[in-house]
């Protein structure tokens, strides 16, 4: 695999726009989750955590016909302490978003940079690795089985399924399996120390709270922005009402994993129009809850400081500061991260509420920077 080094992008502030956590916010207490669920179909709210972190994730599938997103929560990679989260927005199926959360971070475990202490490029690499390994044959069956709710043990012993299975995917003029036509968006982030790294492609989001102030950790790869169109038209494909277009399909996002209809055999990742090389950035951040000193895009982090991963499910109904002002006033308000990020996922389901209402997936990972309490027996 060719060593693309990734897109460096800044931790950006909310600008002028940015409002703090303000108490006349509406912020639900859950009490009854079996409500929620029955109201809204939540598939999956799990919580979690150890000394260093306090972690909340809501996940549903909305009002959409299938559940495509997926999540990476791992709390200790390495013997370093290094944790790991993502979330996964797949579209065209589940199978892909799936397949990242599975592998990713077995790729950033092999990647040479991480090995060598450089977090944002280990990051990188892992995101081409899978992107990679995607298009071996050894992946084919297991996206297929991803994809269909297959066991592994099913396809073995039924060879009308495993003959499927040896057509799933794209595959060129020859009839060779060329990768996934399914796609997702990826946000990762790595905690080690005091810092967190971030890599993303897609319009999936990371956004740290800073005493109730957006850090944006990543941007959104649209195919509205300049800079994209120039390499997707650059590779040959045109963009037609802000997405990316072939002769038969078109796509709102110009960086993604899988995706293969839109990526060509003959140019390189960082070339392609729908690239899987990913932006980075990285912030410091103090496990015991304030800011390294000295730093203009994280200061003085208090009691109400995390980090928020979450697909555009959510994002297409609030901006990351009115996101972060909801969380800042529900972690100051006593609620969990579990709690807190389930309150967020309501609000942009509810036909109610202050937000527009999302009609997408949603699933939304908080991640406090708090060691979580113990529970007494």
């Amino acid at each position: 695999m060719a060593n693309v080094a990734p897109q460096h992008i800044a931790p950006a502030g909310s600008g002028s726009t940015a409002r703090t956590a303000s108490s006349n916010i509406d912020v639900k207490t859950v009490t009854n989750h079996s409500v929620i669920k029955n109201k809204h179909g939540f598939n999956r709210t799990w919580a979690g955590g150890n000394s260093q972190f306090w972690w909340g994730l809501a996940s549903t599938q909305g009002r959409r016909p299938n559940m495509e997103d997926a999540h990476l929560v791992d709390l200790r990679v390495d013997d370093q302490g290094t944790a790991l989260f993502g979330v996964f927005d797949g579209h065209a199926g589940k199978e892909v978003a799936s397949y990242c959360a599975q592998h990713m971070r077995g790729a950033l475990l092999g990647s040479p940079s991480y090995a060598a202490g450089k977090m944002e490029q280990g990051l990188a690499e892992a995101f081409l690795t899978v992107e990679q390994q995607m298009k071996d044959l050894n992946a084919r069956r297991e996206l297929y089985c991803l994809r269909e709710g297959i066991s592994p043990e099913e396809l073995r012993s039924n060879p009308d399924v495993a003959a499927q299975a040896d057509s799933y995917g794209q595959v060129d003029a020859q009839g060779s399996y060329q990768g996934p036509k399914a796609g997702a968006a990826a946000s990762v982030a790595a905690v080690r120390g005091d810092r967190v790294s971030v890599a993303h492609v897609g319009d999936s989001r990371c956004v740290l709270g800073d005493n109730g102030r957006a850090v944006a950790l990543t941007r959104d790869h649209k195919a509205s922005d300049p800079d994209e169109i120039k390499r997707v038209v650059r590779a040959g494909l045109s963009v037609v009402r802000n997405r990316v277009a072939t002769n038969n399909s078109s796509l709102a996002m110009t960086r993604s994993l899988g995706d293969t209809k839109y990526k060509q055999e003959n140019l390189p990742m960082h070339k392609q129009a729908v690239t899987p090389v990913p932006e980075t950035s990285t912030a410091p951040v103090d496990m015991l809850g304030g800011a390294a000193a000295g730093t203009a895009a994280v200061q003085q982090l208090g009691v109400a400081d995390f980090l928020l991963l979450a697909c555009d499910g959510l994002w297409d109904c609030m901006t990351n500061q009115q996101a972060v002002t909801y969380l800042s006033v529900a972690l100051e308000r006593g609620l969990s991260p579990h709690d807190a990020v389930l309150a967020l996922v309501e609000e942009v389901l509810d036909p109610h509420s202050s937000t527009p209402a999302s009609a997408d997936n949603v699933t939304a990972l908080l991640v406090q920077f708090a060691p979580m309490p113990e529970v007494s027996a």
